[in-house]
């Protein structure tokens, strides 16, 4: 469980900082994805139900977001691979 929760928080960083929290280039690359705000509710609430304990239902909501992920995945690595990546290597660690 502690791996999921370091993985979502990583996760979190990159989709839910906002950009004037941000360094200026990562904030740059991260906008080149675009709205990445789905992602964000998806791994907020996964975040929520593990802090609740309700783990089962933390399990199903990440399945979610690698759902979504999976099907938004060429055209956000076309965007920024990089960045993808990153993104893409946090969600293997929680999933």
């Amino acid at each position: 469980m502690h791996k999921l929760l370091v993985a979502l928080a990583f996760l979190s960083v990159p989709v839910a900082a906002a950009p004037w929290l941000l360094a200026p280039t990562y904030a740059a690359q991260a906008t080149e994805l675009g709205d990445l705000s789905p992602f964000r509710v998806i791994a907020a609430d996964t975040l929520n139900m593990v802090a609740k304990g309700d783990i089962a239902a933390a399990t199903a909501r990440i399945t979610d977001f690698e759902s979504a992920w999976v099907a938004e995945a060429a055209k956000l690595r076309a965007l920024n691979a990089e960045t993808w990546s990153v993104i893409d290597r946090a969600a293997d660690a929680a999933i």
